[in-house]
């Protein structure tokens, strides 16, 4: 996982890359317990968040914010632009953009459900795109 933060490279942990995976999934910002769950279930505590989050913001620093947790920047990532290109039926440029499955190694519940769907909705548009090739060729195609 990578991320640039004003143009530079910042390394991140596989945990750090999910926490800022949910919470752009999340723009509106989490309660402690809320991402906790999203992170590590039903059964997690807060209190194992919320030193995640004191790790992953001497990374990030201001990028964070707390009650709710949220990110405070707005935010571009891989999975994301593939899905809006989707909604659009830009399913070539979709494809295109699409490296691969979202944090693969992952087992947080909310990464894994957004990468099941994500997974699915692109496996539909390379099966509609074989079907009909004029989706791929740039005409506008609902994938999702």
């Amino acid at each position: 996982p990578a991320l640039r933060l004003a143009g530079r490279p910042l390394p991140l942990s596989e945990r750090q890359a999910e926490l800022l995976t949910v919470l752009a999934l999340h723009p509106a910002g989490l309660s402690a317990r809320a991402l906790a769950r999203c992170l590590y279930g039903g059964a997690a505590k807060p209190v194992t968040v919320r030193a995640e989050v004191a790790r992953l913001r001497r990374v990030v620093g201001d990028l964070l914010d707390a009650q709710p947790y949220r990110l405070t920047a707005e935010i571009r990532a891989d999975f994301l632009d593939v899905e809006r290109l989707l909604e659009r039926g830009r399913v070539r440029a979709a494809l295109d953009r699409y490296a691969g499955p979202l944090l693969p190694r992952s087992h947080a519940p909310c990464i894994v459900a957004r990468r099941e769907a994500l997974d699915a909705a692109v496996a539909r548009a390379r099966v509609a795109t074989r079907r009909n090739p004029q989706r791929i060729r740039g005409k506008p195609a609902r994938a999702l």
